[in-house]
């Protein structure tokens, strides 16, 4: 018998939950880096997707937890014309300054993919494995598996205009569903 896949994020579909924090994150009623809406049709027939919106260039999502290991990080979202997103693990987390708050990482591991046609834009040569997949409906599955310890998992947009991997991160809207997390590659 083969065991099957758990996710490891709690509330992976559930972006305005307080497990989802960020740079300037705030949900669609209040105003700030980053707005998410619920309700946005989604690669399966229904209204479970949500519309994620930065205000500000670097601003992002991330979900509030550190996992250790081999882990894959993977989201599916709506193709976008003239858009990328880039998924990011930040790695060795630390309380640097002994208050009790993680507050410092050594680096990241990350992978951008063009949501127009599908293309892995960059991927850092750190990472262990990167995907997109196409899942119908003008929707990608697109992944990132790292292997280090103390990671946080980030979602950013850019526009596609990339040099030597440097991310030229933007305010744009992109839709999004379901977020997951396999201590594995998946």
């Amino acid at each position: 018998m083969e065991k099957g896949t758990e996710n490891l994020f709690t509330h992976s579909n559930a972006f305005d939950n307080a497990a989802w924090v960020g740079s300037g994150f705030n949900t669609a009623s209040t105003p700030g880096g980053v707005g998410v809406t619920p309700g946005q049709p989604d690669y399966s027939g229904g209204n479970n997707a949500w519309r994620f919106l930065k205000s500000g260039a670097t601003n992002s999502d991330y979900f509030d937890g550190l996992f250790n290991g081999l882990n894959t990080f993977s989201i599916y979202v709506k193709k976008e014309p003239g858009t990328g997103i880039a998924l990011y693990s930040f790695y060795g987390w630390s309380d640097t300054d002994n208050d009790g708050i993680v507050d410092a990482n050594l680096g990241n591991r990350r992978v951008v993919y063009n949501l127009e046609d599908g293309s892995q834009v960059y991927v850092s040569t750190q990472a262990v494995a990167s995907s997109i997949r196409a899942v119908g409906d003008d929707w990608w599955r697109v992944s990132l598996s790292v292997d280090e310890g103390a990671q946080r998992f980030y979602i950013y947009t850019t526009d596609l205009n990339h040099a030597s991997g440097a991310d030229q991160l933007v305010a744009r809207p992109i839709t999004i569903k379901d977020a997951q997390l396999e201590a594995s590659i998946y």
